[in-house]
């Protein structure tokens, strides 16, 4: 009777991280769950500055905004939570956003998949900081010439 091949002991499949990215997220749920069993107070989160390809969250947003105000972050939350519901509530009813610092910001004609269904926005930001001022248009003709 012929035996069966052998099997090679396999290693458990385990959730790997490339090093790219495990470089960018140093594992931040073990170090809060560490901080939370010691009894210590979690981190606070440092602003950062904004960079390509990176993710805004509410905390990051909160922290930029406390020190471009130079406010504390837990005086400042409440305030930006309250901005970011009553922008996502016009966004609910159709409406259009103009807000100068950030842009013209419009919803674009989608399928209808409910109020929890993706949205489809589109933003036009201004020029830039640097932007021109709207020059007075030049008339091509002299006062008084005949054009």
């Amino acid at each position: 009777m012929p035996s069966a091949p052998a099997k090679k002991p396999t290693a458990p499949k385990t959730a790997r991280k490339t090093p790219a990215r495990a470089a960018a997220n140093p594992a931040p749920k073990a170090a809060a769950a560490k901080a939370a069993e010691a009894g210590d107070k979690p981190a606070k989160i440092a602003p950062s500055e904004p960079t390509a390809g990176a993710t805004l969250r509410l905390a990051g947003l909160v922290a930029r905004v406390a020190q471009a105000t130079g406010a504390k972050g837990k005086d400042i939350r409440p305030t930006v939570e309250a901005t970011l519901k009553e922008l996502g509530k016009s966004l609910d009813v159709g409406e259009m956003l103009i807000l100068p610092p950030l842009g013209k910001l419009r919803i674009t004609p989608a399928k209808a998949e409910g109020a929890t269904g993706p949205m489809k926005l589109k933003l036009r930001r201004g020029a830039g900081l640097g932007a021109k001022k709207k020059q007075a248009k030049e008339a091509l003709a002299e006062g008084g010439e005949a054009s």
